[in-house]
């Protein structure tokens, strides 16, 4: 049999069963809400949006900021690299919403034709951990733009829910009201890049490199403002090569606080693909 780093060196992410995620899990070519004509959807208009995007993001901080209680999750990811044979693994993990500190991975199960050693099972958990705190305020940073880069960079990939200046000024804004026929509402708040460039600077070495983004569709309760679902899109920098990493985040309210139900997840890059499903178990 194989061992299995064999294949964790090819998949070249240093950073970081056995249910099978569709690819296209929530990425169809149209909103399904847009094509039901009960909806009523109504643009917001540029100074609408503005004003929205800042209470959302001033919420979803506080949101965030909340102390959380640990809760528990079950993970499933096959892993695929070109004509490789795949494998699986499935665990669950104890991770509050507030605190990454708070992750505990545990019931780590694997199938596939390699071996496991404690170095790769630590490598896989990295994934693992990585894809559970993917949210709309967290992606992966940057982590190398080719073999010789080494010194401390100043910038991470651009994400749209950290400053609200900063995401009007490198973003495309866009925001709906969604109402149905039963009066239940909602805002669909849609984040494209636009022809802002962001260059980050390596002040060691006086490199440039590009800090990646994520855009993505977020919906809102219209009377809380609480987040109920995020749909992102990430590129990152690796080694010269470009990770993309595809996923939906469900989430629930309860008393009062915002809890992580579900994620679903397609990473790719360079001939390597992961597929996972992440939901919060029961207790």
């Amino acid at each position: 049999m194989k061992h299995l780093m064999t294949l964790l060196l090819l998949l070249t992410w240093a950073q970081m069963g056995l249910a099978q995620v569709p690819l296209e899990f929530a990425y169809s070519e149209a909103e399904k809400e847009d094509s039901v004509s009960a909806l009523a959807i109504t643009p917001l208009k540029p100074a609408q949006t503005r004003k929205l995007l800042k209470r959302v993001i001033k919420q979803f901080r506080q949101d965030f900021e909340q102390e959380h209680d640990v809760v528990k999750y079950h993970i499933d990811a096959t892993f695929n690299r070109d004509s490789l044979a795949p494998f699986s693994v499935r665990a669950a993990a104890g991770f509050a919403f507030d605190s990454y500190a708070s992750l505990r991975m545990h019931e780590f199960k694997y199938e596939g034709p390699y071996r496991l050693n404690h170095a790769d099972t630590a490598y896989i958990c990295n994934y693992l951990e990585t894809f559970l705190r993917l949210s709309p305020n967290y992606v992966p940073p940057l982590l190398h733009l080719d073999t010789s880069f080494h010194g401390p960079i100043d910038k991470g990939p651009l994400l749209p829910f950290e400053k609200y200046g900063e995401t009007v000024f490198y973003y495309n804004v866009t925001a709906y009201s969604i109402v149905d026929a039963a009066g239940r509402s909602i805002y669909r708040i849609v984040f494209a890049r636009n022809g802002e460039k962001r260059i980050g600077i390596d002040h060691v070495y006086g490199k440039k490199y590009d800090v990646g983004e994520l855009t993505g569709t977020a919906y809102f309760d219209c009377s809380t403002l609480h987040m109920t679902q995020f749909k992102g899109n990430a590129r990152l920098m690796h080694y010269g090569h470009v990770i993309r990493i595809r996923y939906q985040n469900d989430y629930d309210e309860n008393k009062g606080k915002l809890v992580l139900r579900q994620t679903k997840i397609v990473w790719e890059s360079k001939g390597t693909k992961i597929r996972a499903a992440i939901h919060r178990l029961n207790e």
